[in-house]
């Protein structure tokens, strides 16, 4: 009302691939990003098999740039405790690798295989 410019962005649609299913939007929306930040044309092949290839490459690209989780209990997040006055005992996935405090995952038999509730 009072004439101000709001603002200088335009709307516009870029050419693109197009999804072809209604799971891939997470693959398709990094990939736009990407192309946008390195200034290039949106231009990758959107077939099924090039998709979930993508999807791997995107998992394997986060999970190798994360933070080392390796010291935490995957139920609750916590760390290891080094006090000597309290004993943690922890419990590893046998499917997954995963390790959890044996009190988080209600305190599974140690000499039994254990599948954490991801693997189940």
């Amino acid at each position: 009302m009072k004439k101000l410019p709001v603002s200088h962005w335009v709307c516009e649609t870029l050419p693109h691939p197009h999804q072809k299913d209604g799971t891939s939007c997470g693959v398709f929306a990094l990939k736009f990003a990407e192309y946008i930040l390195i200034e290039n044309e949106i231009d990758f092949c959107s077939a099924p098999q090039e998709v979930k290839r993508l999807r791997l490459e995107i998992a394997s690209t986060l999970l190798d740039q994360s933070d080392d989780l390796s010291d935490l209990c995957h139920f609750c997040g916590e760390a290891e405790t080094f006090d000597q006055s309290e004993n943690v005992l922890w419990i590893s996935c046998d499917q997954c690798g995963r390790w959890f405090h044996v009190a988080c995952v209600n305190n599974p038999a140690t000499e039994a295989d254990y599948k954490c509730f991801s693997c189940k």
